[in-house]
């Protein structure tokens, strides 16, 4: 695995000795060995932020409280008007009670399981 400076600086936080990750990368041949080139890095977990909502009214913004407090966590939101439930791709959080907080007014219920 390859990581360059731009890449460790913004993983250093959540990359711990022993810990298990989701990684994703660029598989590159250098020197006869193939090497990872990182590019993202997600820990490795079951646990998601789940989001109960009406409908869709608050979407926009939704998206722009959740891109504030990026962690480890896949949300999942689920949308009661059509009984639609769905994993949105590119947003990941973090647990964090500011975030609930801040989504409070705006959806129904928020639960991390």
């Amino acid at each position: 695995m390859t990581l360059f400076p731009e890449t460790y600086n913004r993983f250093s936080s959540l990359i711990k000795e022993g810990g298990f990750y989701y990684l994703t990368g660029k598989i590159q041949e250098r020197d006869g060995r193939l090497q990872m080139i990182l590019a993202e890095a997600q820990l490795a977990t079951n646990e998601k932020f789940w989001i109960q909502l009406l409908d869709h009214r608050q979407d926009k913004t939704i998206l722009s409280i959740l891109k504030k407090y990026p962690g480890p966590y896949p949300v999942i939101l689920r949308y009661e008007d059509e009984k639609k439930t769905l994993q949105l791709k590119g947003y990941t959080v973090q647990k964090n009670k500011e975030l609930e907080d801040e989504l409070k007014n705006l959806v129904m219920k928020t639960i991390y399981r």
